[in-house]
């Protein structure tokens, strides 16, 4: 598939940044903190999108939702909204599939 392809560069790049920002947020507080724990799930979520091959748009919108979740329940309207988000883009990567 050429969309997988052309992502993994992309992806990529979001990894390598989300590493460094890990290891800055490290230098600066424990494992424990909000914001450290949230970086972590932000790598492991582009991890799995680009081992299952999605766009870079898709990959992000996931990432930044598991951000959120570590901070808001998933009632929260910010929660909410980013969640409308990552259904639309599947939604719109389904179409196009089609």
């Amino acid at each position: 598939m050429p969309a997988q392809t052309e992502s993994t560069p992309a992806l990529e790049n979001e990894l390598r940044s989300a590493r460094q920002k890990l290891a800055e947020l490290r230098g600066r507080y424990t494992d424990q903190h909000p914001d450290v724990q949230g970086q972590l799930r932000v790598i492991e979520s582009l991890e799995r999108s680009a081992a299952a091959g999605e766009t870079p748009e898709l990959a992000k919108a996931k990432a930044e939702l598991e951000r959120l979740r570590v901070r808001y329940a998933d009632a929260h309207p910010v929660v909410q909204a980013q969640l409308r988000k990552v259904a639309e883009l599947e939604k719109r990567g389904l179409q196009k599939a089609d």
